[in-house]
């Protein structure tokens, strides 16, 4: 029995294929035995609206939909409908409205702007060659607070910067815009009408539309 063992495995010794032998004399090495990699990942900067938008109003209505240029809800946008013809004395009564919008997010530096096309509300039917006594423009005050910061712009003109250099913030974005009482300007009869821009964009991006 014992040589049949030992020539099994003579047989097995002969059959095994011979050994890989490493070349150590080709291969090559660094300094020492530590290695370091830099790990990095590139995230583009952006400002974004919360889609939940909630409305206050005083002596308005804030409807947020088609803004009569193509304007959606889901963008934030909407038709303020000022109150603003005191029905005593025709004079221009206050009123305002404001949209908060949840859970928007800066996540660089930004700035906030705000844009009155038409310098305030204008009367569409009239212009102001009236004299003194009516008036075909009405300007509004607006606001905005995010990340704990208020800028605020009153009689608003062309556009103006509300928030300058803010840090990095998330949570609710809210829009104020309030018509001042004034009891010596009359009112002329129609539509007075402006398209108001709010813009919050990050620093180095350049302005983007809400």
């Amino acid at each position: 029995m014992k040589k049949l063992l030992l020539a099994a495995a003579g047989v097995a010794l002969i059959a095994s294929p011979a050994a890989a032998q490493t070349s150590w004399g080709s291969a090559t090495y660094g300094n020492d035995g530590q290695a370091t990699w830099a790990l990095r990942s590139t995230v583009a900067d952006f400002c974004k609206l919360g889609t939940s938008v909630t409305t206050r109003a005083g002596n308005s209505t804030v409807a947020p939909g088609d803004n009569g240029r193509g304007g959606t809800a889901a963008n934030g946008d909407g038709t303020i409908t000022f109150n603003i013809q005191n029905p005593t004395t025709n004079t221009i009564q206050a009123s305002a409205a404001a949209m908060v919008y949840a859970q928007s997010q800066c996540n660089t530096t930004f700035n906030v702007t705000a844009e009155s096309e038409r310098d305030g509300l204008r009367n569409t039917a009239f212009g102001s060659a009236f004299g003194s006594a009516f008036t075909d423009q009405v300007r509004y005050n607006v606001s905005a607070l995010f990340g704990g910061q208020t800028g605020f712009k009153s009689a608003l003109s062309g556009t103006s910067t509300l928030l300058a250099n803010q840090q990095p913030a998330a949570g609710d974005f809210e829009i104020r815009v309030a018509v001042p009482a004034d009891a010596n300007r009359l009112l002329l009869a129609g539509q007075y009408t402006d398209f108001l821009k709010v813009t919050m964009a990050p620093v180095v991006s350049g302005a983007t539309p809400l």
